[in-house]
């Protein structure tokens, strides 16, 4: 019985597993250019300021 469980278990997780390196590997081989680009757009785009209002600074008093 304890055999059954783990075998059924060692199974579900070592499918488990096969489907997240099968994952990596789709991603870090076979997209890599895609991601490549992607970054390298990222990276040359020139920052745009952000616009922005002051606030006053104010003692305990209010003024």
């Amino acid at each position: 019985m304890f055999d059954r469980r783990l075998r059924a278990f060692l199974m579900v997780f070592g499918a488990a597993l096969g489907v997240i390196v099968l994952r990596l590997a789709q991603l870090q081989i076979v997209r890599a250019d895609y991601y490549r680009a992607r970054t390298q757009r990222s990276l040359l785009r020139k920052p745009e300021p952000l616009p922005f209002v002051r606030g006053s600074i104010l003692d305990r008093t209010g003024e």
